[in-house]
């Protein structure tokens, strides 16, 4: 059977015809970052994980640990270099929960997001550094996240921010939404470099009991 064979390039180019497209390559690996991906994991680590601080806060005001672990102690383990960072006085630390948990919530519901998510950093920061005796390796991992969360786009959806604005609004099929892929691989990084970090604390912990 004789195969049908088409014309030269050569030949298409001489009369004026464009040549065949050639099959799409697949895209480099880096690429990927700035593909199209939906942002409701986003969404959902936004809602989910300060509904956990929200929740701390909370916990610590009804178990009377701020009393325990910041009033009334007579005095802290500062962090070198943050010495300076004190105990509100009074009922102060109190108050300092209380703005917590009114930025979680206005995170929660993406209200003055931009506002509320540095607010929440710095707050947040402050009462991991007033006491060494207090560290918690997940509150370390937590002031690490909500600084990055500062620069993430997790109001651009399900939130009163996109409900009054709908110019950030974002969608999968829209453009804005590229993104999001760097943001994910950016939580996906911290969350793998917070576990090495226990990991290797855990690992020094039981060599110490062994000697």
């Amino acid at each position: 059977m004789n195969q049908l064979v088409g014309p030269p390039l050569e030949t298409l180019a001489r009369e004026g015809e464009a040549p065949p497209a050639e099959p799409a390559r697949p895209n480099p690996i880096w690429h990927r970052l700035f593909d199209p991906v939906d942002i409701a994991p986003l969404v959902y680590f936004r809602i989910i994980f300060v509904g956990i601080m929200l929740w701390e806060c909370w916990r610590y005001y009804s178990a009377g640990w701020i009393d325990r672990y910041w009033i009334d102690k007579p005095f802290h383990f500062t962090y070198y270099g943050f010495g300076w960072v004190k105990p509100w006085p009074g009922d102060g630390m109190y108050y300092h929960f209380g703005v917590m948990a009114i930025l979680s919530a206005c995170i929660i519901l993406g209200y003055r997001y931009r506002l509320a998510a540095p607010l929440f950093f710095l707050a947040f920061t402050q009462m991991f550094l007033l006491d060494q005796a207090n560290h918690l390796n997940h509150f370390y991992m937590v002031c690490l996240v909500s600084f990055l969360i500062m620069f993430l786009p997790l109001n651009r959806a399900f939130s009163v921010d996109s409900a009054r604005n709908p110019a950030i609004r974002t969608g999968l099929d829209l453009v804005d939404v590229t993104r999001t892929a760097r943001c994910r691989l950016l939580l996906r990084r911290r969350r793998q470099d917070q576990r090495r970090l226990a990991a290797r604390r855990a690992d020094a912990h039981v060599a110490g009991r062994s000697h």
